[in-house]
């Protein structure tokens, strides 16, 4: 008989081992759907993460106290330097709202009235495991400056943490990596960058 595009004849001598073997083809599809049904949650963290985070900064852009929402109550950010011996505490807690609207909102006004800066932040990896999560993102930042002739460029990773809280995703450690600053000279007879500055 035919089922399933599957044919199976069960005789007097092999019936035995076709069972077997019909199955082991039932555990073997069983196992693969058990696993591909897993994917789809995964994806819907790291798509959720993917949210959570371009909130963050989104917000962060536009000095938008809802910011904070995204953030656990023991938020901790760090500089994490080539050698850990140099690692330091950057901040141990978030700034309080009032603070937050007024520092994001100056920087906010001060890119408002450059708008030839350019900002660039790229997800480059999402981990989760469970209720926790891993961010590997890149970001950068260029600055010309037309009165002085340079342009002053930032570039970094971030290591961000995250854990399932209520339901929700928060942001519980960020690590500063390999943070640096250039500069490049529009004076054609200084071509040369000025780095580690």
């Amino acid at each position: 008989m035919r089922r399933g595009g599957l044919s199976l004849t069960f005789g007097r001598r092999n019936h035995v081992s076709q069972f077997v073997i019909f199955v082991s083809t039932l555990a073997v599809m069983a196992m693969s759907g058990s696993i591909n049904a897993q994917e789809p949650n995964k994806d819907a963290a790291a798509q959720e993460i993917t949210r959570v985070l371009n909130d963050v900064w989104d917000k962060w852009d536009s000095a938008d106290p809802g910011h904070h929402a995204h953030f656990s109550d023991d938020m901790m950010r760090i500089q994490a330097h080539a050698d850990p011996v140099d690692w330091s505490i950057w901040s141990s807690s978030l700034m309080s709202k009032d603070e937050f609207v007024e520092n994001a909102g100056k920087q906010a006004a001060i890119w408002r009235d450059h708008p030839h800066w350019q900002r660039n932040r790229e997800i480059s990896n999402i981990v989760v495991n469970g209720d926790g999560a891993l961010v590997t993102a890149r970001q950068s930042f260029s600055m010309p400056d037309s009165t002085k002739k340079i342009t002053i460029n930032n570039a970094g990773t971030e290591v961000i943490l995250l854990r399932k809280i209520n339901g929700k995703w928060k942001l519980t450690h960020s690590l500063g990596v390999d943070w640096k600053q250039s500069i490049w000279h529009w004076d054609p007879e200084q071509l040369h960058q000025d780095d580690n500055i």
